[in-house]
């Protein structure tokens, strides 16, 4: 979750501010744009939206079953919370686009400026609930 670069890429919580300069991009989705340019960014933004929708669930599960097994350590819920928000948060984003679907109609939700505005909205919540769920993480390190 720690924010970093790996040669060109941005791993972390870096990873949330390029997708969100990559999707406020204008010069990406211009007014006219044909369809394969679309299915490019569409897929972009669906291998994002898919990997922290299937992580972050997943983790909360987790957590949540920690929880259940350890009532008396309260990080383990807290971080739950955390990581089931992001995923309510990338769950939203399909929603933006009309689906989870990669069809033509989502193509052209993405290229709606304020789908996408909606969209950078969100990627700003999952980062910040990421961001507390890595306070949270190492909270709970310290008790160990």
């Amino acid at each position: 979750l720690s924010g970093r670069r790996q040669g060109n890429y941005a791993k972390g919580l870096m990873a949330y501010d390029a997708w969100k300069k990559a999707i406020t991009d204008e010069s990406q989705f211009p007014v006219e744009p044909i369809l394969p340019l679309l299915a490019e960014r569409l897929m972009c933004q669906g291998d994002a939206t898919d990997c922290i929708s299937d992580g972050r669930s997943n983790v909360a599960k987790f957590f949540r079953k920690l929880a259940e097994q350890n009532p008396e350590q309260p990080l383990f819920r807290e971080i739950a919370g955390k990581f089931h928000a992001v995923a309510q948060n990338s769950y939203e984003m399909y929603r933006t686009l009309g689906g989870w679907q990669r069809g033509e109609n989502q193509m052209r939700q993405l290229s709606v400026r304020e789908n996408r505005l909606k969209i950078a909205e969100l990627i700003d919540k999952c980062k910040a609930a990421d961001s507390e769920a890595l306070q949270l993480l190492q909270k709970l390190e310290e008790t160990l």
